[in-house]
């Protein structure tokens, strides 16, 4: 399940696009302030808030990218699997992870234990080689 989890990351070619997206951002965020704030007359305030704004920006939207990437790399990932048993083995894990107080998954975009075990309903009977063996 991992291994298909980061293969998404790789199809997606997602670390290009999250700095893409990320320098975007900044640009549009610090170029479109300046314009608004070239009204006011205090060069150095202007340049400073556009800054500010532009990086502020550029940070939200990368970590709203980031959360996307992930829980599409999830998703896409354990359906690619084609195996109910290891998308329930990913999910046991995964709970055990979030059980944890300070887990750096949690919050970040990847899916939950409960969506992993619907994802593995969805695929009903269907196993690996590993787990049809058994």
């Amino acid at each position: 399940s991992m291994l298909c989890h980061e293969s998404i990351h790789v199809k997606y070619n997602d670390k290009m696009v999250d700095q893409i997206i990320e320098v975007m951002a900044l640009i549009g965020a610090s170029v479109g302030t300046f314009f608004i704030l070239k009204t006011f007359d205090i060069r150095i305030l202007r340049k400073t808030l556009s800054l500010i704004v532009g990086l502020g920006l550029s940070s939200y939207v990368s970590s709203q990218y980031h959360h996307f990437m992930e829980r599409r790399a999830d998703t896409e990932g354990s359906y690619a699997t084609q195996c109910s048993s290891c998308v329930r083995e990913h999910a046991a894990r995964r709970a055990v992870l979030f059980e944890e107080e300070n887990s750096p998954l949690k919050d970040n975009g990847y899916l939950w234990a409960q969506d992993l075990e619907k994802i593995a309903q969805g695929l009903g009977d269907k196993k690996c080689a590993h787990h049809s063996n058994k």
